[in-house]
């Protein structure tokens, strides 16, 4: 289907790449980005754009934690890679904006959280949400993250 036909709906998320992020472990995140015409969900589109630029900050930020450009509509699982540095690990998430900008001035918002957690204080493992693949994955005595159970 070609985009920018009145009136389709397009539907923009962002959420972060893995649910949740450990401190020290990463020191680096992803942020997933879908753009999918969508006749459930959405807002009416109305541009000719095939493209749109992409903006990531920190809830009540200035500066960017992430931004992106040329990301097709109608596509899924985008990826935008950001730092932790000057982050500090909590068990409260931090709230994330995202915002997308098409060449003709129309914007597309929408809010997700990140989860940068401190170390287990007992010692124990962790399980993490591969929002890409949706598997549960685990780190190995090898030191790697590996999925535990596969989905997708």
């Amino acid at each position: 289907m070609e985009s920018g036909l009145a009136d389709e709906p397009l539907f923009v998320t962002g959420w972060p790449g893995m649910i949740p992020y450990l401190s020290p472990d990463d020191r680096n995140g992803t942020f997933l980005i879908d753009a999918p015409i969508s006749y459930d969900l959405g807002v009416p589109f109305n541009s000719t754009s095939k493209h749109f630029s992409v903006i990531i900050t920190a809830k009540g930020g200035k500066e960017p934690l992430a931004e992106g450009k040329n990301i097709p509509v109608n596509s899924t699982g985008s990826a935008l890679d950001f730092s932790f540095s000057g982050w500090d690990a909590s068990s409260t998430p931090v709230e994330v904006e995202c915002t997308a900008t098409f060449d003709d001035g129309s914007t597309f918002f929408a809010t997700s959280e990140v989860k940068y957690l401190p170390p287990n204080p007992y010692g124990g493992s962790t399980t993490k949400i591969d929002t890409k693949t949706g598997a549960l994955v685990v780190k190995k005595n090898s030191g790697l993250w590996e999925p535990m159970i596969a989905f997708g």
